[in-house]
């Protein structure tokens, strides 16, 4: 495990390209080159403006965005970005799921194209819209594979962070761009998800074998950052049960909880650990 975790909180080897992006003098993100083609936003921090990391691909009609930002201000200077690079039209937004870090940025796109998301996702948006975000114009809930150029696959593998994560996947470049289903040194957000589904998630999406990895929070990495991630969510839900089997009611797991040693230096904790502890608690089955 310590000998994969050095590979999880460092950024892979890529191209020179590579410049931060800022909005009223913070960093929002820094542009990096993942494949001819394709290029990821990559966030520092979970901060505000951007929050999350997203990404584009050079088609050959124009661009397809992953994942939109949480305000407007990132998405426009995303969109600025996409300029520099290519003066294609972007035609295609995928929303890798409905949380407003991921989609709260959305009605800066044009109005014509199309924005994809899973079926779920959809639903869950139109439930809660606390972004003010445009719903998405074209939903699926298996897979679709644009050939455009290139090809780029739109995949659903089963619940995980949220019960509608798409990922996208270039076999050719095997560039995985993972929304989040995939979190780099950070122990994610649980209060929507499936952990032990996410496990099984997870495998589907190493068996892919990608060898370059843009993850929905944290740095670029590889195969080996979801390798690492599902080992900590099979860890995680071992620990809450291990409260629970000792007749623990929730709010005692919460108050007495010790993350693995492994994670102890993960980031989000203090956004994040007493909603996943709930709620993978509530998930586990009842103590005979």
């Amino acid at each position: 495990m310590k000998k994969l975790s050095l590979v999880l909180f460092a950024a892979l080897p890529l191209s020179a390209f590579g410049h931060d992006v800022e909005i009223n003098g913070k960093i929002a993100f820094d542009i990096q080159k993942v494949a001819d083609g394709v290029y990821a936003a990559i966030v520092p921090q979970p901060a505000m403006p951007a929050v999350s990391n997203s990404a584009f691909i050079v088609l050959s009609d124009g661009v397809l965005v992953v994942d939109s930002h949480m305000t407007r201000d990132a998405s426009r200077a995303l969109l600025s970005e996409i300029q520099r690079i290519t003066k294609k039209p972007v035609r295609y937004l995928v929303q890798t799921h409905h949380h407003g870090d991921h989609v709260g940025g959305n009605p800066e796109f044009p109005e014509a194209i199309d924005i994809f998301a899973h079926e779920n996702a959809r639903e869950n948006l139109r439930k809660s819209n606390q972004t003010g975000a445009r719903l998405p114009s074209a939903t699926l809930n298996g897979g679709l594979t644009f050939h455009r150029g290139r090809e780029v696959k739109i995949g659903y593998a089963g619940r995980g962070h949220t019960d509608g994560d798409l990922y996208v996947w270039l076999p050719k470049e095997s560039v995985l761009i993972a929304g989040d289903l995939v979190f780099n040194g950070y122990i994610g957000f649980m209060r929507d998800g499936y952990a032990s589904d996410w496990a099984d998630t997870l495998g589907k999406l190493i068996e892919l074998k990608p060898q370059t990895v843009v993850p929905g929070h944290g740095k670029i990495a590889d195969v080996n950052a979801i390798k690492i991630f599902r080992t900590y969510i099979w860890d995680f839900i071992v620990a809450v049960k291990k409260y629970k089997d000792e007749g623990m009611s929730g709010s005692q797991t919460v108050a007495n909880f010790k993350m693995p040693k492994s994670y102890e230096s993960w980031g989000m904790q203090d956004k994040a650990l007493k909603d996943n502890i709930l709620r993978v608690y509530h998930q586990l089955p009842e103590r005979n």
